[in-house]
């Protein structure tokens, strides 16, 4: 079970250990506790920690890229190939995945600033289904970016184990043999030029 921060001195709300208003509990007055035992012992969830600005706060302390959006009330990550956004979903209680539209890893550029991209144009992730955790969708963000990477380097590195990698496997390959006959026809164009 989770372990929550409490203040012995009110009761009042409780805590996550990186919401930063743990800080403005006296240090004596501090305990740290199970969260069912908090919620039985009449304390309730902050409303920082359990909100998106909140969540975007623990994960930046944890060393990820990422962002709060206002306007969508939405998590955003930053990766060197692409940019992401998780939205919350009252009516099924899940984070949706979604990420940004562009052609290519390398036409992504990741020095532009995050408030600049978020306001691209996004598609759903079809093949993340919605959950609960935050750290289910960075997981897959890192390992989709990773084997994005891969591609680019040698698709013989791409992993073909679920039929999701299978079918981006195979885009993969086609597109790596349009860009090819591409190259050639260059190189031939360059070659007609230069006689």
């Amino acid at each position: 079970m989770n372990e929550v921060i409490i203040s012995t001195n009110e009761r009042s709300v409780f805590h996550e250990q990186f919401c930063p208003y743990v800080n403005r509990i006296a240090k004596k007055y501090r305990k740290q506790i199970r969260e069912d035992y908090a919620i039985m012992d009449g304390y309730c969830e902050c409303k920082f920690c359990r909100s998106v600005r909140g969540i975007v706060y623990k994960y930046r302390k944890y060393g990820y890229n990422v962002f709060y959006d206002a306007v969508d009330d939405a998590f955003c990550m930053k990766t060197n190939v692409g940019f992401w956004k998780l939205i919350w979903r009252e009516n099924i209680e899940k984070w949706h995945l979604f990420h940004m539209n562009h052609k290519g890893w390398k036409s992504f550029n990741p020095d532009l600033p995050a408030k600049t991209l978020m306001r691209g144009s996004f598609h759903r992730q079809e093949d993340f289904r919605p959950t609960t955790k935050v750290s289910s969708a960075i997981k897959y963000i890192l390992a989709h970016d990773k084997n994005y990477q891969l591609a680019e380097e040698d698709i013989r590195k791409v992993p073909k184990k679920t039929q999701y990698q299978k079918k981006r496997y195979n885009q993969q390959k086609k597109r790596k043999k349009k860009e090819s006959i591409k190259n050639v026809y260059r190189i031939f164009n360059t070659l007609e030029r230069n006689k």
